[in-house]
């Protein structure tokens, strides 16, 4: 499979973690979510696999996807531990966003 450049009018920008983190690489990129369910939660079995998946951003790589920047992780993990729920995207997406804007939207829900 071949990764494709993107051109919105200023030249192709091709997909590299820069350019995903800094938005210029979009619409074709976007953070990946896991939702669990609030009852859910409190199950050990869960939240050890939650703390698992974001303790361990670096499996994305293997499987071909890029990681999130190391804050993202702790961020989510701490949102997870705190019993928060739901996303800043409120259900719609945010296109052209930077990583460290939907870091600085969700540091304060």
């Amino acid at each position: 499979m071949t990764a494709v450049a993107v051109d919105a009018g200023k030249g192709p920008v091709g997909p590299s973690l820069e350019n995903v983190t800094n938005a210029t690489y979009s619409p074709l990129s976007r953070p990946l979510f896991i939702y669990v369910r609030d009852t859910a939660a409190s199950r050990p079995e869960i939240k050890e696999f939650v703390q698992f998946l974001m303790s361990r951003g670096d499996l994305v790589s293997e499987v071909g996807y890029l990681p999130l920047p190391k804050q993202a992780y702790a961020l989510s993990l701490k949102h997870f531990q705190e019993g928060r729920v739901g996303s800043v995207f409120g259900g719609v997406p945010k296109i052209g966003i930077t990583i460290d804007q939907l870091l600085a939207m969700e540091a304060k829900l």
